[in-house]
């Protein structure tokens, strides 16, 4: 083939490759409209009392945690205790009460509710939870249920 024609084919075929590659990106370019972005905003669910829970399901709670423990009952004062993040754990502790003045620690107990129902996370309650016993509770939750609290008043023997 002749320099002359070769280059003249080169020449059709960069235009028909140019011409083509600008249709396409004028074919699938967005418009240059005014686009509005709909955001859709969801609605912040409504901030739970966790007072109020806590009234209605500390009776179930406690009936958990003493079916479990029935001494409990007997020897240890529960306190109120909290629910915390969406109410889904529970955290309290038991001050001892008992005849035994060399046993007075405070216990915590943490419960979690899965699937509607309460279950006891400490087996048996602990004089302190950790982290790495229980890596899947928030460590604001364990610090809270962990702050320090007065011993029970013993016996002056």
């Amino acid at each position: 083939m002749n320099e002359q024609i070769k280059l003249t084919l080169i020449i059709i075929v960069s235009v028909i490759v140019g011409v083509g590659a600008f249709t396409y990106g004028a074919l699938t370019a967005n418009p240059d409209q005014k686009q509005t972005s709909v955001v859709a905003s969801t609605p912040k669910p409504a901030k739970i009392d966790l007072t109020k829970q806590l009234q209605t399901e500390r009776s179930t709670i406690i009936g958990v945690l003493t079916s479990a423990y029935p001494k409990i009952s007997s020897d240890y004062t529960i306190a109120d205790g909290k629910l915390y993040n969406k109410g889904e754990w529970y955290g309290t502790t038991l001050t001892y009460h008992g005849k035994d003045t060399l046993s007075r620690d405070t216990l915590r107990v943490l419960m979690q509710k899965k699937q509607g129902l309460w279950i006891l996370r400490t087996t048996p309650p602990r004089l302190l939870l950790s982290t790495v016993e229980f890596p899947d509770v928030p460590k604001s939750i364990l610090t809270a249920i962990n702050q320090p609290v007065s011993l029970p008043a013993g016996s002056e023997n």
